[in-house]
């Protein structure tokens, strides 16, 4: 696991100055009050902490004496009884709560981890009652987790892996985390780390015998009893057993002030989390209103200096197809530069990658396409979500840029021809009129759906060829060619995905290659359930080839690059082409016994947690993961309303670049 977060970290940890570890919670306690405390404490004598063995055989020898000072310290400040509990940790095997893409944990996960101390949490913020002695370890409960070395087995990079591994879990089981604090303690030395949606910064290792006000000052910072300060989102709570979100909303149209949604219960709460650190750190909630009406509140962290999703979901309004936007916080202030500020410290390095905050209220709408009754459930959602695509693009002149397997969904109960499928996710999503280079890019999007031209661009540099529409109705294919690839019928599921498949999330070249061979011959890998939609696959397939082919040609002859905009006249009769394979195909399509309706809203119900592929990091994190091959399996039957216990279900995709799937929320951009 740490090597997977090692790469995911990779670039993203920034040391500070040595003004840092001196001003950092400065405003948590009054100067004269540490030093008070230092020349009354017995534990600090003769200019060191008399306690801590100078030369201890192995960090065992340092378990005791640590946990007695951080005590001691927390009693003096009377910390204890305050919401915090210090605990012991370092022979407990806290297990690690793996979730799958819809947040609910998967029980069947053997990881587990010991940080050496922690310091727990408790209130409403944290939905367990004050001062509650009865708590016991564990990452959901877990303020800040620390750790203690020895001078001699102290190794920097091995060691900030492993706090990042403990702050990771962090983030993943306590979805309403902002930042985490951490540290490492030798019989020497300190060291305090922030982990937040940009990465890390650390401080320097400062002398605790020699700065012992600066060691008392940032225990009592890691262990503050302020929610906020340590990195909780406070406008998420839990009051008489239900949990809130509370959301100040930023858009005049709906008129501004204080709005109030309660959190749907239990494993239900979570429609997507992504199980990353670095990033976006997209979170859905399913949640009611006052009156119970069903809302997702998607919450997540955006690169400073990309557009807005809201402001293009307010563009989108009304627009047929398309998910639609109720409300949102997004002021453009709520970033990472706000925590990782520091009086009188240069944290222009530090935000070399700032990330903005936003929270927005979109309508409820059904599950993933990928739940489908029937096959024409499935291709009246497809056919939909994709002329919302064209909706987008012709009317409003945006480019999405990121259809993947999450991103389309069905439609509300008892929709209309128009919204049976619905395409979300406007986090990658582009005008056609922006001045930015638009030379598609591989690391936007989800890996098995990339198109062969954005798989390219990666090796054709300058000359690559713009990501246009038509990279779009490709990843439209690979979507609807996954699902009759992987399903032997409505809520049956390969346990693995074919080989074919598999490649396509692999490495760049392979999946050029694969996906090449797929569009010439779709049908290879169609499950029986699916043979009746060979001709569609064929025909779409020979549809996308040929564009495929003309765009490499283009790029090899190093042809003028045509503004996006250009290509809105020719596309209409493209996607009357696409639509109309769909089209034909629904027609041919004899009637099944259930009609194509969705039961109920995703927010109430508990999703099928299946593994489908995973999305990629976006451009502006470099870094992905190398795949490992893994063998084909065969199908069983699983309900939508059973938990899925196999090896496979809620766990991060083995060939992914290290970013969990994209939802209606794509990926670490």
């Amino acid at each position: 696991m740490s090597d997977a977060l090692h790469v995911e970290l990779a670039g993203g940890i920034v040391s500070m100055g040595s003004t840092y570890h001196n001003k950092i919670f400065k405003s948590s306690v009054a100067d004269r009050c540490i030093e008070d405390f230092i020349s009354r404490t017995p534990y600090y004598d003769q200019g060191r902490w008399h306690t801590i063995p100078k030369k201890p055989n192995d960090e065992k020898a340092l378990y005791t004496p640590f946990i007695e000072l951080l005590g001691h310290i927390l009693a003096y400040f009377k910390y204890n009884g305050r919401g915090r509990k210090l605990v012991d940790t370092h022979n407990i095997d806290i297990p690690h709560k793996d979730l799958n893409r819809h947040g609910s944990a998967d029980d069947s996960s053997r990881c587990r981890t010991s940080p050496d101390f922690m310091i727990l949490g408790s209130g409403a913020n944290l939905n367990t009652e004050e001062n509650n002695n009865e708590i016991r370890a564990s990452y959901a409960l877990c303020a800040s987790p620390g750790e203690i070395k020895t001078e001699r087995n102290q190794k920097d990079m091995m060691n900030t892996d492993q706090v990042a591994v403990y702050a990771r879990q962090c983030f993943i089981e306590q979805h309403h985390r902002r930042f985490v604090y951490s540290i490492i303690l030798t019989e020497k030395k300190a060291r305090l780390f922030l982990f937040d949606r940009s990465g890390a910064i650390q401080s320097q290792r400062f002398n605790i015998h020699e700065q012992p006000g600066n060691f008392v000052r940032i225990v009592l910072g890691f262990c503050s009893t302020n929610n906020q300060k340590i990195g909780f989102d406070t406008n998420i709570f839990w009051r008489n057993n239900s949990r809130y979100i509370t959301l100040h909303n930023h858009w005049e149209v709906k008129g501004l002030g204080m709005r109030e949604y309660r959190v749907a219960e239990g494993s239900s709460a979570i429609a997507f989390s992504r199980n990353t650190m670095r990033g976006r750190g997209t979170v859905c909630w399913n949640v009611v209103d006052c009156d119970g009406t069903p809302f997702l509140i998607k919450d997540s962290w955006r690169s400073a200096g990309r557009e807005p999703e809201c402001k293009l979901l307010a563009e989108v309004a009304g627009v047929a197809g398309v998910g639609q936007m109720v409300t949102y916080q997004d002021n453009g202030q709520d970033d990472v530069a706000q925590f990782r500020d520091v009086p009188n410290c240069d944290l222009t390095e530090s935000l070399s990658h700032n990330r903005i905050f936003s929270r927005i209220v979109l309508e409820a709408y059904g599950k993933p396409l990928d739940y489908f009754n029937n096959r024409r459930h499935l291709l009246f959602a497809f056919r939909d979500a994709v002329n919302g695509h064209r909706n987008l693009w012709r009317d409003k002149h945006i480019l999405h840029r990121d259809v993947s397997i999450n991103n389309i969904l069905h439609g509300k109960e008892g929709s209309v021809e128009g919204s049976r499928g619905v395409l979300i996710d406007l986090d990658m999503a582009i005008c056609l009129t922006r001045q930015a280079p638009l030379t598609g890019t591989f690391r936007t999007g989800t890996r098995a759906f990339q198109s062969i031209t954005v798989l390219r661009s990666e090796k054709n540099g300058e000359h690559a060829r713009p990501h246009d529409y038509l990279d779009d109705l490709e990843s439209f294919f690979y979507v609807f060619a996954w699902i009759c690839s992987t399903y032997t019928g409505p809520h049956e599921r390969l346990e693995s995905e074919p080989r074919a498949l598999v490649a396509w999330q692999e490495d760049v070249v392979v999946a050029i290659g694969m996906k090449t061979a797929f569009l010439y011959d779709p049908t290879t890998e169609l499950t029986p359930y699916f043979e009746c939609f060979s001709a569609l696959l064929t025909s779409l397939g020979n549809f996308l080839i040929k564009h495929a082919t003309r765009k490499e040609k283009e790029c090899r002859s190093k042809a003028p690059k045509v503004p996006l905009m250009d290509l809105l006249a020719p596309s209409d009769a493209e996607y009357d082409t696409f639509l109309g394979f769909v089209d034909d195909a629904i027609a041919a399509l004899e009637p099944e016994e259930t009609d194509p309706v969705v039961k109920a809203s995703p927010s109430i119900l508990k999703p099928e947690p299946i593994t489908p592929p995973h999305s990629l990091q976006s451009q502006d994190t470099p870094f992905h993961t190398p795949a490992t091959p893994r063998t084909p399996g065969t199908a069983r039957k699983r309900r939508t309303e059973e938990v899925d216990n196999s090896p496979t279900a809620g766990k991060k995709n083995k060939f992914s670049s290290g970013i969990p799937e994209s939802p209606s929320v794509g990926q670490n951009r």
